[in-house]
């Protein structure tokens, strides 16, 4: 195997475990988003964080 297999093999494994992390991540934000009393619309994920952090402050 010479370098530039060896670079490509370790960049597809970075590439994976990044869409990994990123799936992850968007079932956390449609999980949260769910939970929002209310909610009947699709939301950004900034938008998510927002109203989950001000469901947050109101409640504690």
């Amino acid at each position: 195997m010479d370098e530039d297999e060896k670079d490509r093999a370790k960049r597809a494994s970075r590439n994976k475990s990044e869409k990994k992390r990123r799936d992850q991540f968007n079932v956390l934000i449609k999980e949260l988003s769910s939970m929002l009393p209310g909610n009947t619309r699709k939301m950004d994920k900034t938008t998510v964080l927002e109203k989950v952090i001000g469901f947050l402050q109101k409640h504690n």
